[in-house]
This record gives structure tokens, sequence and C-alpha cells, in this order.
């Protein structure tokens, strides 16, 4: 049979045996959609929309500097892009436009900094990442801001052996050039 038909019997496997809401099995979906956006397992299935390519969490002390510049960077290579400044608006519930926006990226990008870890907020983007990425359903891509591995064991000691892009030991141009290759 084709690759196609078999690719598809096995998903809707998946679905039987872990069920329809299953993150695995949603990824599964929307990555076969993407070969065959015709493919619809069971009419009236519900999918989880992947508006976003990514999700960044960072610390507003850091956004002037080095996020906002990052995600324009990123937007103008072509990427969608879930950002506070772009996604919230007067009156929104702050805690369900996060939740909604990290169901929605496909990538979670944690700008570690020291600002990000003097805030809880923060704290708790890391934990929802973090709890998203070990049941399949984002993968977390860490960047350092001016922090060494020494403050990452001190403040996140889970966090510090994942393959990290360092800034400034690498630019922003370059940081954005690497991101662009994984998000594609």
């Amino acid at each position: 049979p084709p690759f196609k038909k078999v690719l598809r019997g096995k998903i809707e496997f998946l679905g039987m045996v872990r069920g329809k809401n299953d993150a695995i099995y949603q990824k599964f979906i929307l990555q076969f959609n993407r070969i065959d956006p015709n493919f619809i397992s069971t009419p009236g299935e519900k999918l989880v929309d992947m508006t976003y390519d990514a999700f960044i969490s960072h610390a507003s002390e850091d956004k002037e500097s080095f996020v906002e510049p990052l995600v324009h960077e990123l937007q103008r290579r072509g990427f969608k892009i879930r950002y506070d400044e772009f996604s919230l608006k007067d009156g929104d519930d702050l805690r369900a436009s996060i939740d909604k926006g990290l169901a929605e990226s496909r990538y979670g990008i944690i700008i570690f900094s020291g600002a990000f870890f003097r805030k809880n907020w923060t704290k708790k983007e890391l934990s929802a990442l973090t709890y998203l990425e070990i049941h399949g359903r984002l993968t977390v891509l860490p960047i350092w801001y001016k922090i060494n591995k020494e403050q990452m064991m001190d403040h996140a000691a889970l966090s510090a052996p994942l393959k990290a892009l360092q800034f400034p030991e690498l630019t922003l141009s370059k940081i954005a050039s690497k991101l662009s290759k994984i998000l594609k």
C-alpha cells in the first residue's frame, strides 16, 4: 500500500489506543495534515490549531535589548511568533492568554537571564513549558541571555544540560539563523 495510507493507519491506531485528545496523537495528526490537507480522521474531530511557530518566554527587562529585536528578526524571516507585545490587548486575562499561546505553538523559546530568574511569572512559564515538552506537546529551545552555566545550575538545574544558544557568544542574527533552521 502507498506510504500515506500506511502512515494514516498507524496514526488512526494511535488515536484509538491513546484517545483523540492525546497530545502526541494531535501532533501527528497536524503533521499528517501538512502532507495531506484533505485528511480528517473522523468527522467533527477537534484538532489543535498550531497558529504559532513559537511562544517566547522572557522577562520584561530583556524585552527592549534582546527579545523584541529577536522577535522582529524571526518575523522578518516568515515565522509566526507568540509574543505578548503583539498578542495581548488591554483587559485580556494574562493567564488565559499565555495558556492559549502555549497551546497554539509548536516550540517554546525560553530566554533565560538574570531577570528571568528573579520573576515568579517566568518560573511558572518555565514549569508549563517543561511539562508540555515532557508530554510531547512542544519542544523547548533555550537561549542563555548574558548568563553562564553556573547561573543556570543555581536557578534551573533541569534546564542547564539542554543545548542552548548563548548571547553574546552568538550574535542576535546568528541566533535567529539557528532558530530559523529549527522552526522551518
